[in-house]
Parts: C-alpha cells; structure tokens; sequence
C-alpha cells in the first residue's frame, strides 16, 4: 500500500479508502488518502502502484497526474499539495503511525492566525529639572526658541526610556494620537491613548508603539507628520527593534518645525514585514500627533482615525511574521530579540552616524518522509533552499553627520529598488527626493552615502557632512546648508539628491520710533531646485531701495552663484558653489549689523549662499541676509521609473534600497 501523508478532508476521517469501478471491466481500485482541492475535486494516491490521480466527485472519473512510485518524487511518503500536485512538499512537520489494522496521521499545532495592530506602550514621566538634558524618565520641557535641537537632541529618547517600564500597554490599529489635553495648562491632562484612559494629571510622557509593518500592495508608502505636539519619531527596519536614536529616526515631527509637512517614502514589497517603531512625545499641556500613511495609490491605510485593515500592521509571533520585539525601553531589556531566524548575507559599515543593512533570509521547507512499518514509526526530514529579500538596507545620516553603507547584491536579486533623499537645510530649504529601480546582478556592490542636515542652533550653522558633497557652513543666525546623498552601483554613479540650502533670519530695528522701512518677500525657498529666500526693502510709499537675493541653485553643469545685494546700504554678496559643495554663507556685511546669511547645499553641483546687508532710514533698521540656494540632483539614463520630488524639511538625508 501506497500512503500519502498531510492533512485532507473530511477532518473527522484521517484516510479514506475510495472504491472505484471501472465501467467495462468492473476492476476495483482503491484510493488511499484524499485531499481535498478547488471545487468537487480531491487528490490522492492508488494503493497498488502509488500513481497520483486527480479525482472529481461529481463525474466519478480520476484522472491520471503523476506516475509513481518515483523515489524521491512521488514515492508515497511526501505530501502532495492539494491546489497542485506537482508541489511535493509542505511547511507543516507530521508523523504517520502505521499498524495493520490502521492509519493515523498526526501533525504539529499550526502558528496562530495574525491578530492586526501594532502594539502600544504609555510611560509617564516627569520634566526635567534642564531645558537642554534629558534624564532617564524626565523630559526636556519645550522651549519654542531651541527649535531642532529640541526634538535633535535635547529630546533624548534613549536616555529618557532608560531602565523606565510603561503603565499601560495594549494594542491598536491606529496610529499617532488625537488631540487631548489643556493647551491653556490650568489643569494637567488625562490621556485618553487608544480609548484607555491613562494616569492623569500627566503632561510629560510617550507612547511607543512596535510591531510589522506588512503591506498588501508593493510599492512606494508615504509617511506624513502633520502635527506632532510636542515630537514624534518613526523608525522602520533594523534599527526599529533594538537600535533606535534620534538621529536614525527615518521621519521626525515637532512643534515649531516649518510648517511644511515631514514626510518620509518607502519602498515595500508586499507579504515582507517590516519592523517598525513609532515614538509621541508630551512635554507641555496638550498634545497631538496627527501621522497618516498612505498606500501607492495615495490611499489612506492608516492615521489616527483611521484604522489599518488587513493585517497591514501585525505584532508579530504569528503567521509567518517574525516573534514580536520587545517595546521594554533600552537598560531594561536582558534579551536581545530576534527579528528573524535565518543566515545574515550582507554587511554594512557606518561613518560617522547610524546604517541599518537589513537581512537577507533563505528560507528552508522541510518535508516530511514517512515509512510504513506496520507497527512502528519512523520519519526522515529532506531540505531545500531559495533566497527571500527580507527587509531593506538604509544608510541614515544624522545632524550635520553624514553616513555611508555598503551592501552586495543578494543570489536571487534582479533588480533593485531605492530611495534618495538630500539633507535638508538648517532652517532653511528641503533636500530632494529620488526614487527609481535598476537591473542588477548578483554579486555586484552597492554604495550608499547619505548626507547629513545642516543645523541652526544657538547662532550657529554647520554644513551637513557628505562623502559626495558637504552643504556650506554659516553663522551669526545662518543655517548650514544639506548635504548632498548619492548612490553608486559598482563604480556606477546613479543618482544624487541634493541638500537644502540654509535658511536666515530677517531682523527690523525701529528703536522708539516709526517704521521708516519696510521688507517683502520676493521669492526664493531654498527647496531642491529653488534659490534661496529673497526679499526686497522698501519705503512706505512702495518704492525699492534695495534687495537682497538668495544663492542660485547648482545646475547638471555648473554649481550655484552666491546672491547678490543690490540697491542702497551695507553689504556683501554670497559665495558660489564649488564642484559638489555648497557654498558657505557670509558672516555679516560689517558696520554695525552683522547678520548670516544661509550657506548653499551641496549636490550634483552645489548651490550658491544668500547675500546679506542692512539699511537704514531715521530710526529703522532693515536687516536683510538671504537663503542658500538647493544643491542639484542627477539621476543616470539607466533608471527605470524614476521620480523626483521634495524630501522633508530640515530633516538629514536617507538612503535606501530593496532588493526583489
């Protein structure tokens, strides 16, 4: 007798002895184990040869698939699988015993079905006796004035979550968090997180939440932070499990950032999960995180009213998603968790700030052999191997530092799809975002170099860092301009995203008296591709007197000029570019005023820095630097599916890349 071993129907009846007839010669054939397929029709095998027979109920006619027994193909002891039977293996580990009377197949529990929702984590902290340091379980209290390096740096996640242990968990489908609280702070607040009401009177805390992103359609995703009062952090990948910082945070919100809206994309291929991490942070008396995601069709899949649907987010631990991560803060967790079980096959190497190189799986199946032995059991395991892309690999610079990795392309990869974003200015402009996809070759290398985001704080601008091309330095109230983020493969330049020019700081002086002047904003944003800010002085009755214009943008051929101020008072003229790196802005036009201007982005070809001068009229004083212009960007003839837009503001470059 030929046995078939895996699970069939009827459940209630592990084997079945079908009978059949033939029409003429009236010879019997007996059918071991049935199972069951689409519609009427059931797979088995025939006791006497082992051939494998495709068999339907209504017509009472088997038809022929696979001859057997065949070792090691159809030999009675491998599972037939019931939609084809050309797949003999299974997933799913079982034992048959076999006696002479009768069958029993037994099998190992299956993983439960995923439950959707990321789970969540609410911490209630206290303010920190500093305005610029964060304690283990004490937040930073928001100053407005110090702008980046609140949400930067101040905000220290890591070490406010050190060796803390949230109050209330649960799990969601919702992300970011809806408006709550006392703006007025007469009264603390009472979180309501996910329909549980927390501690009260609580107005320093966050939520975390962790979990798989896992999403149903492949393509572009977008993540938006419209409101983050007082900061939120998105992570994905690695880095989301155990490795999160502020400065590889992939998307990052607060209060007084610009009101452009953050926004961060990412490349997923549909059925891969994806661990991800989101961070709110409270630091006043009211709050609100409002983060939306949308699909590749600009569908909404999840925001804080809107809950994520077909296990787009799943725990983990179920399924074939990987076992959930702990969401227990960093000094507390004793156990590093496992994202997944499978060989690593590519490296990654960080300067000066954080890369995440995600793994590479290959994926083994196990078939079950089971031999008839009358009144014992016995089973063998054979094995076979394939190459499944698991995640991405991201390089994420930092604030001014840039970062670099490195990565191979995997055995089973024939193209790759990746995302390049320049670093954004401090203060000032958006880098520029790139995405497209590529033939590729296993074996060949791929080089990411992500340029970091200049910064404004405490007067002082510094250039964000990049291998390709640094932004321009600035002082005295100028912002650094980004650096540029370019990706090679082999020696193979294919695209670079250019960083955001830095921004400036117009200032009026009236002292007791009239405004004499006035000042106009003329254009200019220092975004990818645009000039910097620029404006025009003038008198009340609407005449000109002067204008101080932004630095030029950096072309495919030339880098960026350095503005120019025209027109009556004190000034100075901004720096050209220079190959790849911006040019730095101009500390003062000397006198009495000296005000910064913003420094250029460094790019394909970097962008020039913004002019700076002042005027006065009686007791008015116009003072006037303008913006960096936006390094350029390139992206090879050789890309497939290119597109070329705006990456978030202020935030540092990132690039990523995902291989199918």
């Amino acid at each position: 007798m030929a046995y078939q071993t895996g699970f069939m129907y009827p459940e209630s009846t592990p084997t079945v002895d079908y009978h059949w007839r033939d029409g003429v010669g009236l010879l019997m054939t007996v059918f071991g184990a049935l199972y069951a397929s689409s519609g009427n029709t059931f797979y088995g095998s025939e006791n006497n040869s082992g051939n494998i027979y495709n068999f339907n109920v209504n017509s009472g006619q088997p038809t022929l698939v696979s001859d057997g027994p065949v070792s090691g193909v159809n030999d009675g002891a491998r599972c037939v699988y019931a939609a084809d039977p050309s797949i003999l293996t299974t997933s799913t580990s079982s034992t048959m015993t076999s006696t002479t009377s009768s069958s029993t197949i037994s099998s190992t529990s299956a993983t439960p079905t995923c439950t959707s929702g990321l789970n969540w984590a609410y911490y209630d902290f206290n303010q920190s006796p500093s305005n610029t340091t964060s304690y283990p379980g004490q937040i930073p209290f928001h100053v407005v004035a110090s702008g980046d390096a609140w949400a930067d740096t101040y905000n220290n996640v890591r070490t406010v979550l050190s060796g803390q242990s949230p109050q209330t968990t649960g799990v969601t489908n919702l992300v970011g968090t809806t408006f709550g609280g006392n703006c007025a702070e007469t009264t603390d607040p009472t979180p309501v997180v996910y329909g549980t009401t927390v501690n009260s009177g609580s107005r320093y805390w966050y939520i975390q939440q962790t979990g798989y992103f896992h999403p149903n359609v492949s393509g572009t995703y977008t993540f938006a932070f419209g409101t983050a009062d007082e900061g939120g952090y998105v992570w994905i990948g690695d880095k989301a499990v155990t490795g999160f910082t502020n400065a590889n945070a992939d998307l990052t919100r607060y209060t007084q950032q610009p009101a452009t809206v953050p926004t961060f994309t990412f490349t997923a291929v549909a059925g891969q999960y994806y661990p991800i991490r989101f961070l709110y942070v409270n630091a006043q008396g009211c709050y609100q995180h409002s983060l939306t995601i949308t699909n590749p069709s600009g569908a909404v899949v999840a925001s804080q009213t809107v809950p994520a649907t077909n296990t787009i987010f799943v725990p983990g631990g179920c399924g074939n998603a990987p076992a959930q991560f702990d969401i227990t803060p960093p000094g507390t967790s004793t156990t590093t968790p496992t994202v997944t079980t499978s060989p690593t096959s590519s490296t990654s190497t960080t300067s000066p700030a954080t890369t995440s190189t995600d793994t590479l799986t290959s994926s083994t199946t196990t078939t079950p052999t089971t031999t008839d032995t009358s009144t014992t059991s016995s089973s063998t395991t054979s094995s076979s191997t394939s190459c499944v892309v698991s995640l991405t690999s991201t390089a994420s610079a930092a604030a001014p530092a840039g970062a670099t990795a490195q990565v191979v392309v995997p055995a089973c990869a024939t193209v790759m799809r990746f995302t390049v974003l320049g670093g954004g200015g401090g203060g000032g402009g958006a880098g520029a975002s790139i995405n497209g996809s590529i033939a590729v070759t296993p074996g060949e290398t791929v080089l990411l170099l992500a340029g970091g985001a200049g910064t404004r704080v405490n007067a002082v601008g510094a250039a964000g860092q990049s291998q390709y091309g640094n932004g321009g330095s600035a002082s005295n109230n100028g912002g650094g301009g980004g650096g540029a983020s370019a990706l090679y493969l082999g020696q193979n330049l294919l695209a670079v995203a250019g960083g955001g020019g830095g921004g400036s700081i117009v200032v009026s002086n009236n002292g007791q008296g009239a405004y004499e002047l006035n000042y106009n904003y003329i254009g200019g944003t220092s975004n990818a591709g645009d000039k910097g800010s620029s404006y025009n002085i003038t008198l009340p009755s609407g005449t000109v007197t002067s204008t101080s214009n932004g630095g030029a943008p950096g072309t495919q051929i030339l880098a960026g000029a350095g503005g120019t101020w025209t027109g009556l008072g004190t000034s100075a003229n901004g720096n050209a570019g220079s190959g790849s790196v911006g040019g730095n802005g101009i500390a003062g036009a000397g006198g009495s005023f000296n005000d910064g201007s913003g420094g250029g982005g460094g790019g394909y070809r970097g962008g020039g820095s913004g002019a700076t001068g002042y005027y006065s009229v009686g007791s008015t004083v116009q003072r006037m630097p303008a913006g960096g212009g936006d390094g350029s960007s390139f992206v090879d003839a050789s890309v497939s599916d290119s597109f070329q837009g705006l990456a978030a503001s202020t935030a540092p470059g990132r690039v990523v890349v995902s291989f199918a």
